[in-house]
């Protein structure tokens, strides 16, 4: 049997009070003097992405300077002349400061540039939306699964409490 809030070992102390006094599942519904909780809840949560997403780009920037060797390297191969080295490196930006890099780089990834494949010589942009289809079919695939496993492996913990199912 399952203990009761009388016995004393309630599974869930902050429950065992009358239901008029056992907290609202409804949180999503709070009103405040200051208006909707979800709503600054919401405007807080998507003013956390800014610097999430700002963090995520300086970490992609100095793991991508960090990688061996150079981009000069990979597009001349080792018998580059110093003259063609210098060349490229102009184009590319390569011989301004890291922080003007990075920059360049920000702004490239705004305005839908991600650049050409050095292997392939073809714009990243193109490749993804290529690879955009195969992409979302196997995020679908997998969202499916794990509903299709999640939801009758709950189902069958919650008829077996407390059992080694569970």
């Amino acid at each position: 049997a399952t203990p009761g809030p009388a016995s004393g070992r309630f599974r869930y102390p902050a429950l065992a009070g009358r239901p008029d006094q056992r907290p609202s599942l409804d949180t999503a519904r709070i009103s405040s003097p200051r208006g909707n909780v979800s709503l600054n809840y919401l405007v807080i949560r998507l003013a956390q992405i800014l610097p999430t997403f700002f963090l995520i780009m300086v970490i992609v920037f100095v793991l991508v300077h960090l990688l061996p060797g150079d981009p000069t390297s990979a597009l001349l191969g080792i018998h580059a002349t110093d003259e063609a080295v210098n060349r490229i490196n102009e184009q590319l930006g390569l011989n301004r400061p890291i922080p003007v890099q990075f920059l360049f780089f920000l702004r490239s990834f705004f305005q839908g540039d991600l650049g050409d494949s050095i292997v392939l010589k073809v714009s990243v942009t193109r490749l993804i939306i290529e690879r955009l289809p195969v992409t979302l079919f196997l995020t679908a695939f997998a969202a499916v699964l794990a509903v299709l496993l999640a939801v009758p492996m709950a189902m069958l913990s919650a008829l077996r409490r407390d059992s080694l199912v569970d």
